[in-house]
């Protein structure tokens, strides 16, 4: 066991030093480790930010929902090689084809607020679910109240970097 473990430190000096793999490959390791850290640093400022809720049947805007939009246009401005997938969902009052066509609404007044912010359309992605992935268990059957269901209608945020 000792011997094992002394094998894996003297490995472990080697690659920290280069000399096992080379600098080149302790080289790609930190700018590995670094972008990793940056991804998890936007991933986190944009996960603080949280979801954008909608009224009932509504796609539009409110004061708050801006204000976290701001937020997320300012944080995709400051890092440039992020992109962005906007996720929209509705609850399911409603027939299933006017709640796929709500999500897309929403998803587009999100994308158009980012272009409206500087944040360019090629950095943006979007995804409509209607109905098909609540975030709870309201549905057409579940007696739910206001709060449980205006937690299905929602846009969510996922940021990416090639």
């Amino acid at each position: 066991m000792k011997v094992l473990a002394f094998i894996v430190a003297i490995c472990l000096c080697l690659v920290f030093s280069g000399d096992l793999f080379g600098q080149e490959t302790v080289s790609r390791s930190k700018d590995s480790l670094m972008q990793y850290s940056v991804n998890y640093a936007v991933e986190k400022m944009v996960s603080d930010i949280g979801n954008i809720y909608f009224d009932s049947g509504s796609f539009e805007l409110d004061k708050r929902n801006e204000f976290k939009l701001n937020k997320l246009v300012q944080i995709l401005d400051n890092h440039p090689t992020f992109e962005i997938l906007v996720v929209a969902h509705s609850d399911t009052k409603g027939t299933v084809l006017y709640n796929q066509k709500l999500s897309e609404k929403r998803a587009e007044i999100v994308k158009r607020f980012l272009i409206k912010g500087k944040v360019s359309e090629n950095r943006i992605y979007i995804e409509s679910f209607g109905e098909n992935r609540p975030k709870n268990k309201c549905d057409e059957t579940a007696v739910c109240d206001a709060a449980l269901h205006r937690e299905n209608r929602r846009v969510e945020f996922v940021v990416f970097s090639d």
